[in-house]
């Protein structure tokens, strides 16, 4: 409690060379920084460093996107403007391969309250939006697949002596004339061994 009430009133650099000196965000397994309200990078830890690189003095937009304003609906100047803490997805596009990050902010305030800074804790998501849009891809293949399969279902009519099959329309077809129009099997000919036998009795002499 002394801790916090000591860090209330301390101005924004001594707060920065607080932190550092704490090591407060150095054990966190999550990359995080802090921008001042001009998004000016103030802070990374050292797994911000590793993720993103070394972008302290510069601005956020201008580091991580190439931007030379702020980026669009960017969770930080949200957060700035209100202090409601919030969670965003974004995809830096200037790495290869993909890099996605899932990104938290939060506002730092001073003794009066007022914002004086943001924090954001950034997570490397990119091994779970990989397995995502591979699952994505299995469903859509999948539903491709299913759409073109025809299944022969209910009752079929067919005729006791010459095997014709009824079709919807009352007309009576050759069953297999009626499998390959109703399903995706494809019918070959030929003799099974009793009618081989019947027609073709010299093969078994």
């Amino acid at each position: 409690m002394k801790l916090q009430k000591k860090r209330e009133h301390m101005s924004l650099p001594e707060l920065i060379a607080d932190i550092i000196k704490q090591g407060i965000f150095e054990a966190i397994g999550d990359a995080v920084s802090i921008q001042d309200t001009d998004f000016r990078i103030l802070y990374q830890n050292a797994k911000a460093k590793e993720i993103i690189g070394d972008h302290v003095g510069e601005y956020c937009y201008r580091a991580f996107e190439r931007r030379e304003e702020i980026c669009v609906n960017c969770p930080l100047a949200l957060t700035l403007t209100d202090g409601v803490v919030r969670t965003a997805e974004r995809q830096n596009p200037f790495v290869e391969p993909p890099l996605f990050i899932e990104i938290t902010t939060s506002a730092l305030r001073d003794a009066e309250g007022k914002i004086i800074a943001g924090t954001e804790v950034v997570r490397n998501i990119t091994d779970r939006k990989m397995l995502e849009k591979e699952r994505e891809k299995l469903i859509h293949e999948l539903a491709e697949a299913l759409t073109a399969v025809k299944t022969l279902r209910g009752l079929l009519p067919l005729c006791a002596s010459c095997k014709k099959v009824r079709d919807d329309k009352g007309y009576w077809t050759q069953v297999d004339e009626y499998i390959s129009e109703h399903s995706e099997a494809e019918i070959t000919h030929g003799y099974c061994p009793d009618c081989e036998r019947k027609y073709f009795p010299t093969n078994f002499k």
